[in-house]
């Protein structure tokens, strides 16, 4: 980095981001964007948030420690929807075998907030299965299956939350995660744009080529799974996959 970054990282190094915004202040936010080549048009509002995608950018790695232990975290699915071990077997194998099974394991419970609906709500707990995508071979290894709530679910398929959720639905779930959590919605939103810095800087794929690929990949290509746990009936949804040629060994 230059001097003048090194000099402005350390500037912002106290600073309230989402005050500065606020305050604007105009004549120094077009010093400081001059020296980092962001533009100095616009209103310095758009300045400080200029300023602020740029400082995110910077400071990513070191920031995103305070929320690593978080009890509910922020994910999005890297790889196409619909393209599922579930959405690939029987309903009844997925809702009337193995959904039971993993009800059971976890009590009845929400796994990361506690909920315990009543029976008669327990479709508020959803089966989430934790899957690492590779773009390359078009391969979905299943690793794992939680039981989740389903505003908790929210969280683990960001995107499409916010694609699909109101305004109102969206202020609710995030009261859910701050509650969770233990912590202010100032700190959501940050932990959500240090995030997207380290999904765009860090994947083996930027977060745009993720996201038009899932498309793509929902309309055209075909997806192959692998399964790296013991799952429940794990021989049954074997056998289902490899009759429509979707298994692929370890």
């Amino acid at each position: 980095m230059t001097d003048n970054e090194n000099i402005l990282l350390k500037k912002l190094e106290n600073e309230n981001m989402e005050t500065l915004i606020k305050r604007g202040r105009g004549a120094e936010l077009e010093q400081y964007c001059s020296w980092i080549g962001k533009s100095i048009h616009g209103t310095a509002r758009e300045k400080a948030c200029s300023l602020l995608s740029w400082y995110d950018s910077k400071t990513y790695r070191e920031r995103l420690k305070k929320y690593e232990n978080l009890k509910l975290k922020i994910d999005i699915k890297k790889g196409p929807h619909g393209k599922t071990v579930r959405g690939s077997i029987s309903q009844y194998l997925g809702l009337k075998k193995i959904r039971p099974v993993i009800l059971s394991k976890f009590n009845y419970k929400c796994s990361i907030c506690g909920f315990e609906p009543e029976e008669s709500e327990r479709k508020k707990l959803h089966v989430h299965e934790i899957e690492e995508y590779d773009f390359d071979t078009s391969i979905c290894e299943l690793k794992g299956l939680v039981l989740i709530c389903s505003s908790c679910h929210s969280f683990h398929h960001l995107y499409r939350t916010y694609s699909i959720a109101t305004e109102a639905q969206m202020d609710e779930l995030i009261s859910h995660f701050t509650r969770v959590n233990g912590i202010e919605s100032e700190d959501y939103h940050e932990y959500f744009r240090l995030l997207r810095y380290s999904w765009r800087n860090e994947s083996m794929k930027s977060l745009d080529e993720m996201i038009n690929r899932s498309v793509i990949s929902d309309r055209e290509e075909k997806v192959t799974f692998r399964i790296s746990f013991d799952m429940p009936y794990k021989e049954e949804v074997i056998k289902l996959l490899k009759e429509k040629d979707l298994y692929v060994r370890n």
